[in-house]
């Protein structure tokens, strides 16, 4: 499965997805659902770049209904940097949102899924971890 959950056993307002990257050109890569069943307040988020895609491709990443795109973490975020670095996801207020280009955090609906799409280009080669802090909205 290209996008998975890390688990960790019981949640403690933290996620680890791992994103491994494939030959969709434009299309859904994979989706996870709430893992905690209520909502959650996503706080941060980080991306690390293990290994980049061989195509200059984006993705969209967010949540939504199944299958279905979505930007509240990041819109056409390139997935080809270099192998090793580490990307801000998910900004803690408006002027880290502004020097990183990172979205403010977002509200995962209990029943939605976090979704992750190939925006223009095959994500082939791709594998990264994206990680998620999150606060319970019970």
């Amino acid at each position: 499965m290209p996008v998975t959950i890390e688990d960790f056993g019981e949640q403690k307002g933290y996620l680890k997805v791992h994103i491994v990257g494939n030959a969709t050109v434009a299309g859904l890569l994979g989706q996870v659902l709430n893992p905690e069943g209520v909502d959650l307040l996503v706080t941060e988020g980080w991306f690390h770049c293990n290994v980049p895609s061989t195509a200059a491709a984006t993705q969209d990443w967010g949540f939504a209904a199944t299958g279905v795109d979505a930007v509240d973490l990041v819109a056409a975020f390139p997935v080809n940097p270099g192998a090793g670095t580490n990307w801000t996801i998910g900004a803690r207020g408006a002027s880290e949102a502004a020097a990183t280009g990172a979205q403010n955090g977002d509200t995962w609906a209990a029943a939605e899924f976090l979704t992750v799409t190939n925006a223009a280009a095959a994500s082939t080669g791709l594998d990264g971890y994206l990680y998620l802090k999150y606060i319970r909205l019970d």
